[in-house]
């Protein structure tokens, strides 16, 4: 019996020792393979240190226009404003959607960084004059003066004159028209934020305001409650299914023209579906 104890000891050990030799040499096997593959693919590192990191992030932040789907453009006046401004690019940023903000010059001047901002993101930054002077009964040389300053505080903050204007409380006439090489820009949907600055009201006048495909929404980047609403009513229009984008991005995507010279795209334009405007 004793013997026979032994020789089992003995196979047991010829065995243990011969499956340790095949698992180590499958082990070298693998970790060459394992090697070679490290060896093929970048490292986490390496792709940040060569901007291949960042771009897969920037990647994940692309918008996507689908143009059979409904989009609209929100739109925010009179700004930058240096309280309340950021916290509407803060709130743009986190839900990865843009808007159009039509800047008054002397603002520009006085806050560069915030459109500088606004463009980074994707906005779109418009004009709204220099002194928001209603522009009817301007003299020539009072709107080339607004137009020479507005220039010089745009291009300085985001390195272009903008292709947009708003005129100041939405009036314009012909013969103001033909001086600007800009195109001018209504709204369809008036939030009257400016007005009442109720951030319940301005919230219930966007969602009760019914189809929002291709319209124009206006409200103000001085206000708190007008800031405090855009928080509400961003992520609300997301899940409404529409896509925010800039002006510029709806004149393409949804009315598919490139907007002309010398005409007024308003409210009229927008609620007729692109059918009217003033010209």
């Amino acid at each position: 019996m004793h013997a026979v104890k032994t020789k089992k000891r003995i196979n047991l050990s010829a065995v243990t020792t011969a499956a340790l030799f095949v698992l180590l040499i499958l082990a070298g096997l693998f970790s060459g393979r394992a090697g070679k593959e490290n060896t093929d693919r970048p490292r986490q590192d390496e792709l940040s240190a060569d901007g291949g990191g960042e771009a897969a992030a920037e990647e994940t932040k692309a918008r996507v226009i689908d143009p059979d789907k409904p989009m609209v453009a929100l739109t925010f006046d009179d700004g930058p404003c240096g309280e309340y401004s950021p916290l509407i690019l803060d709130c743009l940023e986190k839900n990865n959607a843009v808007a159009t903000f039509f800047e008054i010059g002397c603002n520009v001047a006085k806050y560069p960084e915030i459109d500088k901002r606004a463009a980074e993101l994707g906005c779109e930054i418009g004009s709204h004059s220099y002194y928001h002077n209603v522009l009817p009964g301007q003299s020539q040389e009072d709107i080339a003066e607004d137009q020479r300053l507005c220039k010089e505080v745009f291009e300085n903050a985001i390195g272009t004159d903008p292709v947009l204007i708003r005129p100041p409380q939405g009036s314009v006439v012909k013969s103001i028209l033909n001086q600007y090489e800009q195109i001018f820009v209504g709204w369809s949907v008036d939030t009257e934020d400016w007005l009442y600055q109720n951030v319940d009201r301005t919230v219930n006048k966007v969602q009760q305001a019914g189809n929002l495909d291709g319209q124009v929404i206006l409200m103000h980047s001085i206000y708190q409650e007008s800031a405090q609403a855009a928080e509400i009513l961003v992520p609300w229009l997301i899940e409404q299914g529409y896509q925010l984008v800039t002006v510029s991005e709806l004149f393409y995507y949804h009315y598919g023209i490139t907007p002309e010279k010398h005409y007024y795209y308003a409210y009229d334009y927008f609620i007729s579906d692109g059918a009217l405007m003033l010209s």
